[in-house]
């Protein structure tokens, strides 16, 4: 399955780099630039947002690639699409040349999602800096339960037909590897389990009163802190789960009491859930 532009190889990402920009070998990490995903899960699909953050000071960018890879058995890619960023950044033009390549894996191939981009082919714009950038939207398939971690940014991801797209930024000529952020997962958890221990009681609703009210760091997996799923945390999640455990309150809600998804859209994330 293939999205718009794929029928160029991607080896031109690297041809045009080379040609236009003066494509050196790689330079050690820059902590300047942090390439993220931004995840929202859903049931049935989760979207998700490809990012770079270019810190203020940071040298400006004109162009990039990178691989998205995934675990085919949990997600697989449906549809891609361009974000309005770059055509903002590209003084109100979409990119002078743009390369998205889509497969969604098998047993035989895992594999990817690859974007390359040159915002102008004469160097006439750049990404802003002290900003982050939406670079490419991917709708995901979820097809089954799985691991913690089933996406993330990669540089051998398995596209029919193209060669492995580097992890790269360019700026004036000079290739860099950018830095690679912590929001590149999509956890499963239960909800309710505020200590990630696979076991709902009284620990959790004391633990959740103690960040929020005696300074105790926040919970590993916010989202499954969230027992009433209103996509915030405080007291009333504490009522709520402390109702349910002892009295006559309602269960939580999804992801409960097995392992899931959050299916709610909010800003709470979950870094690590071993439970699950």
């Amino acid at each position: 399955m293939f999205e718009k532009f794929q029928r160029r190889p991607a080896i031109f990402v690297a041809a045009i780099l080379g040609l236009f920009l003066g494509a050196g070998p790689l330079a050690a990490q820059s902590p300047d630039h942090i390439l993220d995903l931004d995840i929202v899960p859903g049931v049935l699909t989760t979207q998700v947002t490809t990012q770079l953050t270019t810190l203020a000071g940071g040298a400006p960018i004109e162009s990039f690639s990178y691989g998205v890879c995934h675990d085919f058995t949990v997600v697989q890619p449906l549809t891609t699409n361009p974000t309005a960023d770059l055509q903002v950044a590209n003084l109100g033009s979409p990119p002078d040349f743009e390369i998205i390549n889509l497969q969604p894996g098998s047993p035989a191939s895992s594999g990817g999602v690859t974007h390359g981009v040159v915002l102008c082919l004469l160097l006439c714009a750049t990404l802003p800096t002290g900003a982050t950038t939406d670079l490419l939207q991917i709708e995901y398939d979820i097809v089954g339960p799985g691991p913690g971690s089933p996406l993330q940014y990669c540089d051998d991801a398995e596209i029919d037909g193209a060669p492995a797209t580097e992890i790269t930024v360019v700026s004036n000529g000079i290739l860099l590897t950018p830095t690679l952020g912590t929001g590149m997962s999509v956890p499963e958890f239960i909800r309710g389990d505020t200590d990630a221990n696979g076991v709902l009681q009284i620990g959790d609703g004391i633990n959740l009163l103690a960040h929020l009210f005696q300074g105790q760091a926040a919970p590993a997996c916010r989202d499954a802190a969230d027992s009433n799923d209103d996509g915030s945390l405080d007291i009333a999640d504490a009522a709520y789960f402390l109702v349910f455990l002892f009295c006559c309150g309602p269960p939580p809600p999804p992801p409960w009491p097995n392992c899931g998804l959050d299916p709610s859209a909010d800003s709470l994330d979950c870094l690590s859930f071993p439970p699950c």
